[in-house]
């Protein structure tokens, strides 16, 4: 694959992690809303500050971790020319694999539900970055 569309493939990286930053902070809104004793006033505000937060401080490690994964995945898996539904699927097994072994490890819902929210997300990337490729009139294997 080239450079430039690589480049731009793995712009797609970015994008989905955004995507699931902010299904990540709706889940936990949601988790908070329904199953802590508070008042509606904290539940609200902890529901939507408290994901965020979490998100940005101990989880910005697990962020970076998962941008560099996507992208040594991406540089692996397109160099061997492989097609990008393949390229996707193989992500998200990997993704979800280490997701769902920690969610049940630390008994932690939200590391399931991003499981759960990251597999139908690789379909809008998978969209993404075929628009990409369509764009740019390159075939991925050249």
């Amino acid at each position: 694959m080239k450079k430039a569309l690589l480049l731009r493939v793995a712009y797609t990286n970015l994008t989905h992690c955004l995507r699931l930053l902010a299904v990540f902070c709706l889940t936990g809104f949601f988790y908070v809303l329904f199953h802590e004793e508070a008042s509606i006033i904290t539940k609200i505000f902890g529901g939507l500050f408290a994901p965020l937060l979490f998100a940005l401080s101990f989880g910005l490690l697990f962020w970076v971790g998962f941008l560099i994964l996507t992208l040594v995945l991406d540089i692996a898996l397109f160099s061997l020319r492989l097609k990008p539904a393949l390229v996707i699927i193989l992500e998200a097994l990997v993704v979800c694999g280490v997701l769902l072994y920690w969610g049940i490890r630390y008994e932690y819902p939200l590391w399931l539900a991003l499981a759960g929210i990251n597999l139908p997300l690789q379909g809008v990337r998978l969209r993404d970055i075929k628009r990409v490729i369509s764009v740019e009139k390159i075939s991925p294997y050249a």
